[in-house]
């Protein structure tokens, strides 16, 4: 294969790719291990979102197969709607709230230090955590009916799954790179 018809894996974690020259937005100042850990992981936060709402327009007019009581007045229904919809939307703004900072650090002209880097991907890999997690719970509290094609929920535990297994979101990799950091050891993994 012709050279120029290589792409660099290396060259875009190092943030030396050669469509730098020509492109000079601030997107592609980002580290690429960044940009694209956050590809892959924050989908889990939109899942648990649709599940949040699913959640909420089924269980305002479910009836408990037990009593034929309405689910929607369950206080054990309102715990987990109300753990779930914080837990989600802390992350949310949390993951936005790093977006904007790297994408403003780039517009400023200054690059992510080791530090920022490894918190970012820990961040983004863990939110994936927090939305299958929301999921999970969701699912439980659906009952038995959560696993019939018809019930969306189902559908989000399947995708949430899937986005965690992911290697890219897989924590136990992670730590690693923002342990070494934290403890000023320098990053042994090139995709960093």
């Amino acid at each position: 294969m012709p050279p120029h018809r290589v792409f660099s894996l290396r060259a875009a974690f190092e943030i030396r790719s050669p469509g730098l020259e020509v492109n000079e937005a601030p997107l592609y100042r980002l580290p690429f291990a960044v940009v694209f850990s956050h590809a892959v992981s924050t989908p889990a936060l939109g899942v648990a979102l649709g599940a949040l709402e699913a959640f909420r327009e089924r269980t305002k007019t479910r009836v408990s197969s037990r009593d034929q009581s309405s689910v929607a007045e369950d206080p054990f229904i309102h715990l987990h709607l109300a753990e779930t919809t914080a837990e989600v939307a802390t992350w949310c703004d949390r993951v936005l709230n790093n977006l904007r900072a790297m994408m403003d650090q780039v517009r400023a002209g200054e690059e992510l230090s080791h530090a920022q880097r490894a918190r970012y991907r820990w961040d983004a890999a863990h939110a994936v955590t927090i939305g299958a997690r929301a999921v999970d719970r969701l699912f439980t509290a659906s009952g038995g009916r959560a696993i019939f094609r018809s019930n969306p929920i189902q559908r989000a535990w399947r995708d949430v799954h899937a986005i965690r297994a992911h290697t890219g979101n897989d924590l136990e990799k992670i730590a690693p790179i923002f342990g070494r950091i934290e403890l000023d050891l320098p990053p042994n993994d090139m995709r960093f």
